[in-house]
């Protein structure tokens, strides 16, 4: 590891010591970590997930929840460590891809410095709170191996990703085209590692608990309009101005907004991600490119798309565009980074300085919010692909690197 590595991940360690000791501590009631630790004294325990006791994260997850008991000091500082080391792994992935995308020296250490200190833009609960750390990790490496070419490990760490959250497998069209227009002839045979991974982690729940797996994908499914969500900071703002702020309600382990108006909004909003992504992918098919920045723009875009128009939006879901919206290329480039870490920082003020106030209908808190979700849909625009990102200005175009798992840590 060359001596800006080396700094980078002390720097990140730095930064997540600040943010843990530092930083304000959330309200109790808004952790997750009591949750975690439950789920893994039950495995631990011999009981499975979903057959012996419900749980509403996918089997990565559960892992997860287990491996942070194996960690010989208390489970709130087990949980730390893991997502430490997962933060430091984001930040070398990242900056190892922005050196194979061609990007400078100066800009590779801005993209890794921009995840190093996303404890400090984010706040202490993304490293002692919730997990999203982990599928920041994965996406890390997946964009990574990617951009190397080696697209076996970038299936397998995109499974990785689905086994934690789920929501990555929307990143699948997207490789699967890189892919093939770069490396068909394994095209086949690496996707089929992806789909190994996600079936080493379902189908033994599918096999011995499907009512339970079910379950879980359905309560995902039906769960209400959040009040952080895009819809719901717009659909409060229009009623906080007009004098009649709108009920909020506490169900699925957040608070959210019910009715049939909540509803309507709900839908158009996954009518709007649904078309977007589409499009997304559209966009990449019509540009018949093979450059990587293209596809690493089109990733960024379709996780900030899926993030701004989620019907949940809570704020450790910022971390999942992070990864790759700094390893933006082209015009709009720095932007993005830019905007990925106001993002960040926005979101601070909002959670948990604001946050109930805004459960309460607090004008400011809601016009917070509005502000923060209008970043997420100028992230959007910024990162969307576009064919100037193949236009590296003023950025050096490495010569073609050697595929293989070594090749993520060349200099």
């Amino acid at each position: 590891m060359n001596r800006r590595r080396q700094a980078l991940v002390a720097l990140t360690a730095i930064a997540a010591w600040i943010a843990a000791v530092n930083l304000p501590v959330t309200n109790p009631l808004t952790s997750d970590v009591a949750l975690y630790e439950v789920v893994g004294r039950d495995m631990a325990a011999g009981q499975m997930p979903y057959r012996d006791f419900f749980l509403e994260y996918p089997p990565g997850a559960a892992f997860f929840f287990w491996l942070a008991r194996m960690v010989p000091v208390s489970y709130a500082t087990g949980v730390s460590v893991l997502l430490c080391a997962a933060l430091v792994v984001t930040s070398v992935a990242v900056m190892s891809a922005a050196h194979g995308l061609g990007f400078s020296r100066r800009r590779q250490l801005a993209a890794g410095l921009v995840v190093a200190i996303s404890p400090l833009l984010l706040g202490r609960f993304i490293i002692a709170e919730r997990f999203d750390l982990i599928l920041s990790a994965a996406v890390a490496l997946m964009v990574a191996f990617a951009v190397r070419r080696s697209f076996g490990w970038s299936w397998a760490m995109l499974g990785v990703a689905v086994l934690v959250k789920l929501v990555p497998v929307l990143l699948a069209p997207l490789l699967f085209i890189w892919q093939r227009r770069t490396r068909p002839r394994t095209l086949w045979r690496d996707v089929g590692v992806g789909v190994g991974v996600v079936a080493a982690g379902v189908v033994p729940f599918v096999m011995l608990a499907p009512t339970g797996l079910w379950r879980m994908l359905h309560y995902h499914l039906v769960r209400p309009l959040q009040i952080e969500s895009l819809g719901a900071s717009y659909m409060r703002g229009i009623t906080v101005l007009a004098g009649h702020p709108s009920g909020v309600t506490y169900s699925f382990g957040s608070h959210n907004l019910v009715g049939t108006g909540a509803s309507v909004v709900s839908a158009i909003t996954t009518a709007i991600q649904v078309a977007a992504i589409i499009a997304v992918v559209v966009s990449v098919v019509r540009m018949r490119t093979t450059a990587p920045q293209v596809y690493v723009g089109a990733i960024a875009a379709t996780l900030a798309v899926i993030v701004a128009t989620a019907k949940v939006l809570s704020p450790q879901f910022m971390l999942w565009v992070l990864p790759a919206g700094v390893l933006v290329a082209g015009r709009y480039g720095r932007l993005a980074s830019v905007l990925c870490a106001a993002v960040l920082l926005a979101t601070q003020f909002e959670f948990p300085f604001r946050y109930l106030d805004l459960v309460a209908g607090d004008g400011a808190a809601v016009a917070l919010v509005v502000m923060r979700n209008l970043l997420l849909i100028m992230l959007v625009a910024a990162c969307w692909p576009r064919r100037d990102q193949t236009v590296m200005l003023n950025e050096r175009i490495p010569a073609a690197s050697p595929s293989g798992v070594a090749s993520i840590t060349a200099p």
